[in-house]
């Protein structure tokens, strides 16, 4: 292989190597995992999934309640007194926003 080739070979790996983790750090690893809880169209409290050390609970309660767990990088609703119990199922697949239409409460990722 001559010279030449040799030094585009490696400037190309080089190249594909650093816009690898450029679009690793834009588009997975930003490291910020912060999700908003708001009840009734206000914030109740915003978390930050990934600094959490010790799972925890909260409730929401107004018309109904509906009971928070959070851990290290997942929040869910694990229990809920509303009827059709949606949020509950919503939260176990991990997708946002997590909604409980009879209670006005939404979990929406901020960032």
């Amino acid at each position: 292989m001559s010279r030449k080739k040799t030094v585009f070979l490696y400037a190309a790996i080089a190249l594909i190597f650093v816009f690898g983790i450029v679009f690793y750090r834009i588009h997975i690893g930003s490291g910020e995992n912060i999700v908003a809880v708001k009840a009734d169209g206000k914030l109740v409290r915003t978390i930050d999934l990934d600094t959490v050390t010790e799972p925890f609970s909260f409730r929401v309660e107004g018309d109904g309640y509906n009971t928070i767990c959070v851990e290290r990088g997942k929040i869910m609703v694990t229990e809920a007194d509303c009827p059709d119990k949606l949020c509950i199922r919503q939260s176990e697949s991990g997708a946002f926003p997590i909604v409980c239409l009879p209670h006005k409460l939404i979990i929406e990722k901020i960032k």
